[in-house]
């Protein structure tokens, strides 16, 4: 789906979904878990269930990826495999940041729907 034509079939139309309640949830729920918990809630929120469901695989491997890291350190070799999930959970609280100051501050941000956040 081309999202230039999307978006200028719906102008300026305001939908239903809360640009202040998506922001925070898009930034508090990484911070708040430090990073670990990042399910992309904002995302399904905002209608994007392709990110959505990305975000959601990728903090649902990585919290098997740190069990499993845990399981090695019995073995001596966890500590290796360790640096692979941190480097994740960071990535994941970053993206997590962004998408929610990007959620606060565009006043173009389009839902999945193609409308603008409203207030």
């Amino acid at each position: 789906m081309n999202m230039n034509n999307m978006n200028s079939n719906f102008g300026n139309q305001v939908g239903s979904r809360s640009r202040m309640a998506c922001g925070l949830v898009a930034l508090l729920v990484p911070m708040l878990s430090c990073g670990y918990f990042n399910f992309g809630i904002h995302h399904f929120m905002l209608g994007k269930t392709g990110l959505g469901a990305a975000s959601a695989i990728i903090s649902g491997l990585n919290i098997f990826g740190y069990l499993i890291s845990y399981l090695l350190m019995f073995v001596g070799i966890g500590f290796i495999t360790i640096w692979f999930n941190v480097a994740i959970t960071f990535g994941m609280w970053i993206w997590g940041i962004i998408d929610g100051i990007m959620i606060l501050t565009n006043q173009n941000y389009r839902d999945g729907d193609g409308y603008l956040l409203g207030p």
